[in-house]
């Protein structure tokens, strides 16, 4: 959990696919060269919304799942997805999947 004022992100799980899409990347030159870094434009948590949170947490879940599907390796990711929201008062249900017994 953050502490108080530091909002940001937190993922576990299948983890490769996400990283790549949220760290700083940069290119690498000729042997003995700096690399040079990409611009990055970083994702602005603390003017996020609860909308844009419970979609940030979708994209990033769909993302993985999309990506993994097109790679060969291992489908370890995949199918209904449930998305709860936490806050100080209330738990609700954004997505829940149905089971059945």
């Amino acid at each position: 959990m953050n502490k108080p004022g530091n909002q940001g992100a937190n993922w576990g799980g299948e983890i490769d696919v996400f990283q790549r899409l949220m760290n700083d990347v940069m290119l690498v030159g000729a042997a003995g060269t700096t690399p040079t870094p990409i611009p990055s434009f970083g994702v602005p948590f603390e003017f996020f919304t609860l909308q844009d949170a419970i979609d940030f947490a979708s994209f990033a879940i769909r993302a993985t799942i999309d990506t993994m599907r097109f790679q060969a390796r291992e489908k370890t990711v995949g199918g209904p997805v449930d998305i709860l929201v936490i806050t100080p008062g209330d738990a609700r249900w954004i997505a829940q999947k149905q089971l059945s017994p």
